[in-house]
């Protein structure tokens, strides 16, 4: 699937792995091996003494390789399915596909299901209208995400291990245009939030980039 790296619900949702090397030359960089004894027979050096080191405290788990693990939680408040607002999919579209002021939703919807096992999937399929300069004008998007979904301390943090999909076709008066087909990654990303019953609301951070997302139910 061919990506793009827009502003964002491209979420950043982000690995390097680094192999061996054969060389003799680094081995000896790495491994140091003891002098050989000499042959001739020495006098030993008489035992000196020097005073023991003083033994100090190690602060407690300043040793220990064990990572901070972060408690999770899922708050019931968001379990279920939403409908992104159609403000929120104005900026998502904005931000990773069509830079365009104005943007409504002519057909087609946005939800996003938090599930009470942790999983998220989302799913967006709509056109939306817009005006490029004086020129009336539609796109087509059908995509697909699914991942993770937690919270903790009023923060709910989405991680969308998969998105296919994106901007299928766009018309400029009617008119469809040549290669207007773009797979893309939303910056559905999480945030601070707060949630009631039928609202749900987050500051979204993707990167350098914030977009508050609306979602209603």
């Amino acid at each position: 699937m061919r990506r793009i790296a827009p502003l964002v619900l491209a979420g950043s949702l982000l690995f390097a792995a680094c192999g061996g090397d054969d060389d003799p030359a680094a081995a000896t960089d790495s491994i140091v091996l003891p002098a050989k004894e000499s042959a001739a027979t020495t006098e030993p050096a008489p035992a000196t003494t020097s005073p023991a080191a003083p033994v100090t405290d190690v602060a407690p788990g300043t040793t220990s390789a064990e990572p901070l693990v972060t408690p999770i939680e899922l708050d019931p408040c968001l379990v279920g399915s939403w409908n992104v607002s159609v403000e929120t999919i104005g900026l998502l579209v904005a931000a990773a596909i069509l830079p365009v002021p104005d943007l409504t939703l002519a057909d087609g919807g946005f939800t996003v299901t938090m599930n009470g096992d942790g999983t998220v999937t989302a799913d967006a399929d709509f056109t939306a209208s817009f005006t490029f300069g004086e020129t009336p004008g539609e796109a087509d998007v059908a995509w697909t995400g699914s991942g993770t979904w937690s919270t903790f301390d009023g923060v709910v943090t989405l991680a969308l291990e998969q998105q296919d999909g994106g901007l299928t076709e766009v018309r400029l008066d009617g008119v469809a245009q040549a290669d207007g087909g773009l797979d893309v990654d939303l910056p559905l990303a999480g945030g601070p939030y707060t949630c009631a019953d039928t609202r749900l609301d987050v500051t979204g951070t993707a990167g350098d980039t914030t977009i508050p997302l609306v979602l209603e139910r």
